[in-house]
């Protein structure tokens, strides 16, 4: 997903502690894939919304591939 958003969506991408946020203009939301941050949209507290998917990037280096099943099945749905 980052390098396709990277590559043909001329997505911005900046650091964030052990993190890297991709900032896409279109779409809605925001999600985590491992080290990855996908803000899909402007947010009025971007700041808050990053925190809250930096814990998710967290949880995903504890649990590895199991945060697929514990975290993102159950977000999702």
């Amino acid at each position: 997903m980052y390098l396709y958003f990277v590559r043909f969506k001329s997505a911005q991408v900046i650091k964030y502690k052990d993190a890297y946020i991709v900032r896409v203009n279109k779409g809605r939301g925001a999600m985590s894939l491992g080290q990855f941050i996908f803000l899909f949209s402007r947010y009025e507290n971007e700041k808050r919304v990053i925190k809250h998917e930096y814990g998710h990037t967290r949880q995903s280096h504890i649990l590895g591939p199991l945060y697929l099943l514990i975290i993102g099945l159950p977000s999702i749905t």
